[in-house]
């Protein structure tokens, strides 16, 4: 008659439908979580992430929060690599050219006098530009003969990759060199 009352019966049975979405499981969350896992296995498929989530937690994640933690480990593997790598340094490249002497001797011996010149984007750690050349041997087979990474594909980084090529190869005796490229410049 006060107000009070006092519970006689407990039903045990929860009959309230499990929730497997959860707002708490952030990205941020899931990658202190599964760091390890990720960096053991930086090929891991998103979907296995997404089913270790759900058999371990119970938590149904989309493919794209998947896909967030896992980049955010990788870019935590990429930045303790360059860090262990020059500690304290700043992080400064420029460009680097490649011909071994080999592949320059034999592209003077038995390649056409004609070379491809391409660019291409590095993707990874470093992201520059690739900037190759390659010739025709006599079998028809690309041969490649120089290769350098820049900061940017430019006339500037087209013009230094070319000098130093020229050093390497030198000139020819007749018609000299037939460049072919997919630039319009």
């Amino acid at each position: 008659n006060n107000g009070d009352f006092q519970v006689k019966v407990f039903g045990k049975k929860h009959k309230c439908n499990a929730q497997w979405k959860v707002q708490r499981a952030s990205t941020a969350f899931l990658t202190n979580r599964y760091k390890e896992l990720i960096v053991a296995n930086p090929f891991i498929k998103l979907n296995y992430i997404q089913s270790v989530v759900k058999m371990k937690l119970g938590i149904n994640i989309n493919i794209s929060k998947a896909r967030r933690t896992k980049l955010k480990v990788l870019k935590e593997m990429e930045i303790d690599v360059i860090e262990e790598l020059a500690p304290g340094f700043p992080r400064l490249f420029q460009r680097f050219y490649t011909c071994f002497d080999a592949l320059r001797r034999g592209f003077l011996v038995g390649c056409r006098p004609i070379l491809g010149l391409d660019g291409c984007y590095l993707k990874g750690i470093v992201k520059r530009e690739l900037l190759t050349t390659v010739a025709r041997d006599a079998n028809n087979q690309m041969f490649p003969l120089a290769w350098c990474v820049v900061e940017v594909e430019s006339t500037t980084s087209w013009t230094w990759f070319l000098k130093i090529l020229k050093r390497d190869i030198g000139t020819p005796d007749g018609y000299g060199w037939t460049f072919l490229s997919d630039q319009q410049n």
